[in-house]
């Protein structure tokens, strides 16, 4: 048996009003991020929170087909380097995915890179996104 602490629902609620305050606040020009959804699974996996997948192709051609083919869908990130395709997909941060313990940790990596994003610093994010809930 593995003994789970449970995750306060009040900090999973907060982390989420971040997310959609600091998208909220992105810069017009940045269009990378359809949703606050995709913005967190970019900064997850700019942060680690991912698995990657790598493919070694015979050609830069072919990774560049296999890469197309792939496809960059929501959480994911492809990345071709000369002949190798590499797949980061973001780790879900579901309770039954991460502990109350790892959901932190990644929560204020998240903010911290999201805040650096928009010009802010990650407690001023919470404090806006507090005031907003």
């Amino acid at each position: 048996m593995e003994r789970r602490e449970e995750r306060s629902a009040a900090s999973h609620a907060h982390f989420f009003a971040c997310l959609s305050e600091a998208w909220h606040n992105l810069p017009e020009a940045d269009n990378r991020f359809p949703t606050p959804d995709a913005l967190r699974k970019w900064a997850l996996i700019k942060n680690g929170y991912c698995t990657k997948t790598e493919c070694v192709c015979d050609s830069p051609e072919q990774a560049a087909a296999v890469a197309a083919f792939t496809g960059n869908a929501e959480g994911i990130i492809i990345v071709v380097r000369e002949n190798v395709v590499v797949k980061y997909t973001a780790k879900s941060q579901s309770i039954a995915a991460m502990g109350k313990t790892e959901f932190q940790l990644s929560k204020d990596v998240v903010l911290d890179t999201i805040a650096e994003l928009i010009g802010t610093k990650r407690k001023r994010l919470e404090e806006n996104a507090g005031r907003a809930a």
